[in-house]
C-alpha cells in the first residue's frame, strides 16, 4: 500500500503556517465525521489510525486481530512515515485518532514546535448511549471513496460491542479538562446541531490560519 501519493500532496492547500488538528473523544463521539468535514472544507490531509489498522487486518493480514501487537506496530510504523512525509512537504493535516492522554498530545506539541506547525486541539464531548448507537451503524467499506476528502477517504471505521467500548474507555480515559483544548464541541443531540458546531469551528480556524 502506498502511504501518501504525490497527487495527494499536490491537492493539499498551502498555508503560511501549516497546522495539525488533533481530535480527542471516545469511540463513536464523532471524531471521524468532524475530521472529514475539516479535510473537505480546509483542503488538508486526513490521516487516521483506524484506516491503517482496518486496511491491514482486512486486506493484508486478514487472520490477524486489529488489537494484536503486530497490528499496532504496523499502524505506528506506517503513520510515523506518513507524518514525516507531510512534515517534510509542510502540509497541514487532521489526525483522526483519539488522543486521550496528555503524553500523546505533548508528543504532537513537541513535533509542532520543531517543525514550526500550529497545533489545534479539538475535544468532542458525548455520552455512552449516543456513542454506542452511532457505533452500531458503522460499516467498513474500502470500496467507497469520498473524492472531496484528501487522504483516508473510505469508510474505514467499523462497529464493535458495548463490552469493547467500555474496555477502551477504561484503558484510555480522558483526563484533561476542557480548558486544555482550543475547541470543545458537544455531540449529544441532533446531527444538524453537531454540524453547526463543526462549521463554526472550521470558520474560526480559517481566521487563525492564512492561505498562501
Amino acid at each position: 500500500m502506498k502511504f501518501i501519493s504525490n497527487a495527494q500532496i499536490k491537492m493539499i492547500k498551502d498555508y503560511e503556517q501549516p497546522f495539525i488538528v488533533t481530535m480527542t473523544g471516545f469511540p463513536g463521539s464523532g471524531k471521524t465525521h468532524m475530521s472529514r468535514q475539516i479535510s473537505r472544507q480546509l483542503k488538508i490531509f486526513l490521516l487516521s489510525n483506524d484506516f491503517i489498522r482496518n486496511y491491514y487486518t482486512k486486506n493484508i493480514k486478514s487472520n490477524i486481530s486489529a488489537d494484536s501487537l503486530k497490528t499496532r506496530l504496523f499502524v505506528k510504523r506506517v503513520n510515523v512515515q506518513r507524518f514525516l512525509i507531510l512534515l517534510e512537504h509542510r502540509k497541514s493535516f487532521v489526525y483522526d485518532a483519539g488522543l486521550s492522554s496528555l503524553g500523546r498530545i505533548k508528543i504532537m506539541s513537541i513535533a509542532s514546535k520543531i517543525f514550526r506547525y500550529k497545533l489545534i486541539k479539538v475535544k468532542i464531548n458525548s455520552n455512552d448511549h449516543d456513542n454506542l448507537m452511532r457505533l452500531s451503524k458503522r460499516k467498513i467499506d474500502f470500496d467507497f471513496k469520498d473524492e472531496l476528502i484528501i487522504g483516508d477517504n473510505s469508510n474505514y471505521s467499523g462497529s464493535f460491542s458495548e463490552e469493547t467500548y467500555q474496555v477502551i474507555k477504561e484503558r484510555k480515559p480522558i483526563l484533561m479538562t476542557d480548558d486544555f483544548f482550543d475547541y470543545n464541541l458537544i455531540n449529544t443531540g441532533s446531527l444538524s446541531y453537531f454540524d453547526s458546531q463543526i462549521n463554526d469551528t472550521i470558520e474560526d480556524i480559517k481566521l487563525k490560519v492564512k492561505k498562501k
